[in-house]
């Protein structure tokens, strides 16, 4: 009785989950294009944070992509090298996605309302423990892109200053 009650509340978890963020997926992506989401704070020191502490290029292609099961949204494995608008798509992306994962976390405690005491707190700590990593995913991969941004934005500004001077 035990497995199949912790089994059911681990498809509930996921199903949750994937509706959300099928929710998500729907809203056009103009929403999520905030500024203050592309706010690295100190303690990322640039993405160092993420890869010395974390480890995070050790397991991030570990974590299951469950945006791939919607067959729809943004292709981030085929991004063009030099397309500045495919990249600030990629950012704006991360934001859509780092705001389901915390929201997912927030609204956790729910479950609550819904079901028995011990295992809503099986829910709301099994919620934090599979939300956090990709929350830390999304923002490692924004900082990254954004300093592709910048790279790109920079060889285009003087590729443009060096045309006007010819």
């Amino acid at each position: 009785m035990f497995f199949y009650t912790l089994i059911k509340y681990i498809i509930t978890l996921c199903g949750v989950g994937a509706i959300v963020g099928f929710m998500f997926a729907l809203i056009p992506s103009c929403v999520f294009d905030i500024k203050g989401w592309r706010k690295i704070f100190k303690f990322e020191k640039n993405g160092a944070f993420y890869e010395y502490y974390l480890k995070i290029t050790l397991w991030k292609d570990l974590i299951p992509q469950f945006s791939k099961m919607f067959h729809f949204g943004y292709k981030k494995d085929k991004i063009p090298v030099k397309d500045l608008t495919h990249y600030e798509t990629f950012v704006v992306e991360t934001i859509r996605a780092e705001i389901t994962h915390i929201l997912l976390i927030i609204f956790s405690p729910l479950y609550y309302t819904a079901i028995p005491f011990g295992w809503a707190t099986f829910a709301v700590v099994a919620s934090v423990i599979a939300n956090t990593p990709c929350i830390a995913i999304q923002r490692y991969n924004r900082i990254r892109i954004m300093k592709i941004i910048s790279r790109l934005e920079k060889k285009f500004q003087k590729s443009s200053e060096e045309m006007e001077e010819n």
